[in-house]
């Protein structure tokens, strides 16, 4: 097998779609439900909440939003839980932290979001929690976490 500096893939499965309809449009039907989105923390986290509650909205939906940045804890505070991570001498390089993500929140945040809201859209850095997560968006019945 020879080296491929830039590999591609067939799509497999459905047929990759864009922008929020779609989603929005999936969400109306197994509402209550609870949207965890994940990404880097450069991406434009408002223009995306705003642009996917505008489509949840269209659909007819009640949402709240939850951006998860606001309750990481001080970047000081990080440093110092992930610091058995670093490597002695080099600066530029650490070991993968093996501690849990909630290990870098202030606190977990409590979401209570009161009868007739049909959508919880948790947003931000971070990572998934199950392989299963489709198109980087996992979606759970909102029994599983207690109920909206």
């Amino acid at each position: 097998m020879s080296y491929d500096p830039a590999p591609s893939y067939p799509v497999a499965g459905t047929e990759p779609v864009a922008g929020y309809g779609v989603l929005a449009a999936e969400l109306a039907e197994c509402r209550p439900c609870v949207v965890a989105v994940d990404g880097a923390a450069a991406l434009p986290w408002e223009r995306f909440a705003t642009e996917l509650g505008d489509a949840l909205r269209a659909q007819g939906l009640s949402i709240r939003t939850l951006d998860i940045r606001r309750h990481f804890a001080p970047w000081h505070e990080i440093r110092r839980r992930t610091a058995a991570a670093e490597l002695p001498g080099d600066p530029a390089f650490v070991r993968i932290f093996e501690g849990s993500l909630a290990e870098l929140f202030a606190e977990l945040p409590r979401v209570w979001t009161g009868h007739g809201v049909q959508v919880l859209v948790v947003f931000g850095p971070g990572r998934p929690r199950s392989r299963s997560a489709r198109r980087g968006v996992q979606r759970r019945p909102a029994t599983e976490h207690g109920g909206l």
